[in-house]
């Protein structure tokens, strides 16, 4: 499985580039999402993930973009989640499960709609 990408940290100033990457006017950038303007002082708003980091999107500012505080929530609710949190059907995925005669199974092929979140054990040489 691909792990998500690493997340850079958000700071103040790389939040402001981005809001003026997108300014089409004095202090007002469109919202990525809904496309109604945003007033940098007066409105709620965040930097947004076009593509969310747990999808595989970059953490790059052209995949970043200003969004009403409302609509972002709503975007991650109804878009980014369910896909994050619903596997493809038939994936196969390690998970230790007991056969019937007392061994653990290693690979447990996934049902439609049933995630389950997992690390795969790393053997490490110093460790007993």
């Amino acid at each position: 499985m691909t792990a998500n990408t690493p997340r850079q940290r958000m700071n103040d100033k790389r939040r402001q580039h981005i809001f003026s990457e997108n300014c089409t006017g004095h202090n007002v950038a469109p919202c990525c999402i809904c496309s109604q303007p945003i007033h940098r002082h007066n409105d709620r708003w965040i930097v947004e993930r076009k593509r969310a980091l747990a999808l595989l999107g970059k953490d790059v500012n052209n995949n970043c973009g200003p969004a009403h505080y409302d609509c972002a929530r709503v975007k991650t609710h109804t878009e980014d989640l369910p896909k994050i949190r619903k596997p493809s059907a038939g994936r196969l995925c390690t998970r230790a499960r007991k056969r019937s005669d007392g061994r653990l199974a290693e690979n447990v092929l996934l049902a439609e709609g049933y995630a389950i979140s997992w690390r795969p054990k790393v053997k490490r040489p110093w460790c007993g």
